[in-house]
C-alpha cells in the first residue's frame, strides 16, 4: 500500500503569509510519498510543516522529483533546509536545466533525467519516469516534467501543464493509470483565461478523462485527484469539492492522506 500527503495543493496566486489566516487557504502545491519521497520542494513544503506543526516530517526524506524551477515549486533555500532536516542522503531528480540552480550540501546529489527518454529510475519499489509536460520557464532550454510511478498501482502526477503532450499521451497509452493527481489551476467558469494554455481548466480535465476512459488508460475505479488550485480562479473549498465529486474526481486539500 502507498500512501500520498498532500503537503500544498495551491497555485502561484497564493500568498503564504498574507492569505495564511484565510479558511479557504492553500499551500503551493507539493507531495510526500510513503514519507521519504518528495514532489517539489517549495516554500508550500515548509508552510505545511510550520502551520500543522509537523516538525520531523522530513528527517527520511531521501528522494526528491522536481517538476519545474518556477519558486512555488522549488528554490534553493528550500533544499538546502530540507537538507538539513533530513538524516538521510538525498537525491534530487529534475532536468538538466535545474543543476545551475541546486546547493551544496553535503547529503544532496542532483541526477539529471531526461523526459524526451523518458528515462526512469528505480526508487522504493517503483520505476518513476520522466515524461515532458506542456508547461514553461524563463530558464534557457528547461523542459518541464509530469513523472509516471509504476508499482504495485500505477501512479500519474500532471502538474503543472495543460492537456499532454503527444509523446507523453502515447507513453500512457501503454501504461495505464490508477491515480492521477492532474492540474486544476483553472475553475469551471474561465475558458477564456491566459493560463489554459500552460494549466488546465475543468472542461479541459472532463475532456480528457473521458478519452482515458474510453483508450482504457483510466477506469472508473482509477482515481483522479484536482490540485494545483488558483485561489482567483475557484469557488471557495467547499463549492470547489461538490463541482469536483458531481464529476467523480476528488478535490485535493492540504494535508490531505490518500492510500492506493
Amino acid at each position: 500500500m502507498s500512501k500520498i500527503v498532500f503537503l500544498g495543493t495551491g497555485a502561484a496566486d497564493w500568498h503564504m503569509t498574507q492569505d495564511i489566516e484565510n479558511p479557504d487557504f492553500r499551500a503551493l502545491s507539493g507531495m510526500l510519498i510513503d514519507g521519504h519521497i518528495m514532489i517539489d520542494c517549495g516554500p508550500g513544503a515548509f508552510v505545511y510543516e510550520d502551520k500543522y506543526g509537523k516538525s520531523g516530517i522530513y528527517r527520511n526524506v531521501d528522494t526528491v522529483f522536481v517538476t519545474h524551477s518556477h519558486d512555488d515549486h522549488f528554490g534553493k533555500a528550500y533544499v538546502e533546509r530540507l537538507c538539513a532536516e533530513s538524516e538521510k542522503n538525498i537525491t534530487l531528480y529534475g532536468d538538466k536545466a535545474l543543476e545551475q540552480f541546486i546547493p551544496q550540501c553535503k547529503n544532496l546529489t542532483f541526477v539529471a533525467l531526461d523526459a524526451s527518454a523518458h528515462q526512469t529510475v528505480e526508487c522504493g519499489g517503483y520505476s518513476v519516469t520522466a515524461l515532458k509536460s506542456n508547461h514553461a520557464t524563463r530558464v534557457p532550454g528547461e523542459q518541464t516534467h509530469h513523472y509516471y510511478f509504476k508499482g504495485e498501482k500505477n501512479l500519474f502526477i500532471g502538474y503543472d501543464g495543460a492537456w499532454l503532450i503527444a509523446d507523453t499521451w502515447e507513453f500512457l497509452q501503454k501504461n495505464p493509470i490508477d491515480v492521477y493527481v492532474i492540474d486544476a489551476t483553472c475553475g469551471e467558469d474561465f475558458r477564456l483565461d491566459f493560463r489554459n494554455f500552460s494549466h488546465n481548466n475543468l472542461h479541459m480535465i472532463d475532456f480528457m478523462y473521458e478519452t482515458f476512459i474510453a483508450n482504457n488508460v483510466m477506469t472508473k475505479d482509477s482515481k483522479l485527484i484536482l490540485t494545483h488550485l488558483a485561489k482567483t480562479l475557484h469557488p471557495s473549498n467547499a463549492d470547489t469539492k461538490l463541482i469536483a465529486n458531481k464529476r467523480g474526481y476528488e478535490m485535493a486539500y492540504d494535508g490531505m492522506e490518500l492510500e492506493f
